[in-house]
């Protein structure tokens, strides 16, 4: 059997994107999963100048990715505060507590040590408003969850498709005073988990995507179709950007392209602006 290369070096591959038709190694999927953060980062405006980012670690290999993507953008944004939320004691924390708290002491973060109901093994927590008041208490301004496209694509399926009218999570709507923040909203669960026990060494218990409102018949049509779950995600984006914008218009703050003229002045001028 021919052993295959990374599509950009000579490494061996560690995953196939069959979405992509891309094999990466380590390397190139580190680099793939920052970019794919930073651009859902930037396009969702989930960081603002000033923010003290509060880190929720669960014991999973997707919170050591997120933990690197956030290290990764205060390199760039000394701005920023940040704090590491670690659940309390359970039989996984000698090997996740100890990594957690050793980037943190790298960095100068804050270390935050909540309850061990906050780590409810299969989702981020039993209750996202007790997580939001532990980070008020510690003056956080955003809480960034490792939740994956895997666990957020059916709830937008949901939603879209009007199989669910109140969402559980609030983070499908960000920039709408939202707390939550998905970084890794836009990777795959199992490339989450290879680069994280790739930066650790080990090998992590990592919980199964959530699927409290999927429809059971999405993931095997994402088997099916492997561009599914980042179809939904763009369907997403369209929806956000059409909202944003239209809020824009009603404040005023850009021009609403259903009228003629922008102003009654311009009006007057022929439709053109004033120098």
């Amino acid at each position: 059997m021919t052993r295959r290369h990374c599509s950009h070096c000579k490494r061996d591959f560690v995953v196939y994107q069959p979405y992509s038709g891309l094999y990466l190694c380590q390397c190139h999927l580190g680099r793939d999963i920052h970019a794919k953060a930073r651009r859902i980062i930037r396009k969702q405006t989930f960081v603002q100048k000033g923010d003290h980012i509060g880190i929720f670690f669960r014991p999973d290999a997707m919170s050591v990715t997120l933990l690197d993507v956030i290290t990764g953008v205060c390199r760039e944004r000394r701005d920023l505060q940040v704090s590491v939320i670690i659940p309390g004691v359970s039989h996984h924390d000698a090997i996740f507590q100890s990594h957690a708290t050793r980037v943190a002491h790298t960095h100068n973060y804050a270390i935050i040590l909540s309850d061990p109901s906050y780590c409810a093994g299969d989702s981020v927590s039993n209750d996202e408003g007790l997580l939001e008041d532990l980070a008020d208490s510690h003056g956080c301004t955003k809480v960034a969850v490792p939740d994956t496209l895997d666990d957020i694509a059916p709830c937008i399926f949901d939603v879209v498709f009007g199989l669910e009218t109140t969402m559980k999570r609030l983070y499908l709507s960000p920039g709408q005073g939202a707390r939550m923040i998905t970084p890794l909203m836009g990777v795959r669960t199992e490339e989450a988990q290879i680069y994280g026990n790739y930066l650790v060494g080990k090998d992590f218990f990592s919980p199964s995507p959530m699927d409290f409102l999927a429809s059971p018949d999405l993931p095997g049509f994402q088997e099916r179709h492997p561009s599914t779950y980042y179809a939904l995600l763009r369907i997403w984006e369209e929806g956000h950007d059409c909202m944003t914008k239209r809020k824009a218009r009603e404040q005023g703050l850009i021009p609403d392209p259903r009228h003629k003229y922008h102003s009654a002045t311009d009006a007057g001028n022929g439709g053109i602006p004033p120098a």
